[in-house]
């Protein structure tokens, strides 16, 4: 027996006009009332997170990291958590190089995802002295809607 389909959706089938199914995003705040976004898929999430630092030679800085251009997405286990530990080269504005390290744990529950985040980055300008910069460990939780 043939199955009765609709002419409307195999009309928008065949135009390609059929939204996206929309992902979930998850969004809030920092300890440093800073943003920070999940954007979650069966079993991944991309991220974004601002935040500040100190650093050894009494500067401040601010920064953003996000997954994407090699920063990989968050790997959700099957309970829901997920942890992210990774040291990458970064440019260092006014010129020079460094490293960052950057570490992200947490939980996703529901439309809830709570847990803690932290940054350390060693930064050289030609000769002189490397300079560190550090977040320390910073809260975070994020909600739907």
């Amino acid at each position: 027996m043939a199955a009765l389909v609709p002419l409307a959706v195999l009309s928008l089938a065949a135009s390609g006009e059929i939204p996206p199914v929309p992902r979930p995003t998850l969004s809030g705040e920092t300890e440093q009332s800073l943003p920070v976004s999940l954007t979650v898929d069966r079993d991944s999430a991309g991220w974004r997170i601002a935040y500040r630092e100190r650093c050894s030679d009494g500067s401040t800085a601010r920064g953003r990291s996000s997954s994407g251009g090699g920063t990989p997405r968050l790997r959700l286990r099957a309970d829901g958590s997920f942890a992210l530990v990774r040291t990458e080269p970064t440019s260092v504005v006014g010129g020079g190089t460094g490293t960052v390290r950057l570490t992200l744990r947490g939980r996703l529950a529901g439309g809830n995802a709570s847990g803690t985040w932290s940054v350390r980055a060693t930064l050289r300008r030609g000769s002189a002295a490397p300079i560190t910069c550090t977040s320390g460990s910073v809260g975070w939780r994020a909600a739907r809607g």
